[in-house]
């Protein structure tokens, strides 16, 4: 085996596990990347805490505590901000379509506006079917007369 087929095979051997790790990856992607911001931007205060503790566990154990608690604080404030901001927006949806309410105005617009638009396309509807009646009268009627014509043209007489 050649030195050029070991680097091909080592190449695609390569792809492949990037691949694979990025298929496995991908469920929790989000999380793996918070993860991995997360560990970056503690490095330098775990490493000062080590140096200053001489305890490198208890450090990382600090660091990943401080993560938790903030982590927890965010998603806390997150949730009560969604809860609280629910309920308003439930709170002005069951006044906006109460009776008088201006959402349930504009839906009834809406509906009126749906149904009327209905009515005139049914009449449009009689419209075109009025139209196309009345045009296949009048080529009925084309058609009789052009059959009178031809009718004479070959009993040879003429018209005048």
């Amino acid at each position: 085996m050649t030195v050029g087929t070991q680097r091909v095979a080592l190449a695609v051997l390569a792809l492949i596990a990037a691949a694979l790790i990025i298929w496995l990856a991908m469920p929790v992607g989000v999380g793996i990347l918070i993860g991995t911001l997360t560990a970056f931007a503690l490095e330098p205060l775990q490493q000062r805490l080590a140096a200053r503790w001489r305890r490198p566990e208890l450090a990382a154990l600090a660091c990943v505590a401080a993560t938790t608690v903030l982590f927890t604080i965010a998603l806390g404030g997150l949730g009560y901000l969604l809860v609280t901001r629910g309920v308003v927006l439930a709170r002005a949806a069951q006044e906006g379509f109460a009776p008088g309410g201006q959402a349930r105005e504009s839906a009834e617009r809406l509906a009126k506006a749906r149904t009327s638009h209905r009515t005139l396309k049914e009449r449009m509807d009689l419209y075109t079917q009025s139209l196309v009646d009345h045009g296949a009268e009048t080529t009925e009627a084309d058609i009789s007369w052009l059959d009178s014509l031809i009718a004479l043209e070959r009993k040879g007489g003429t018209s005048s």
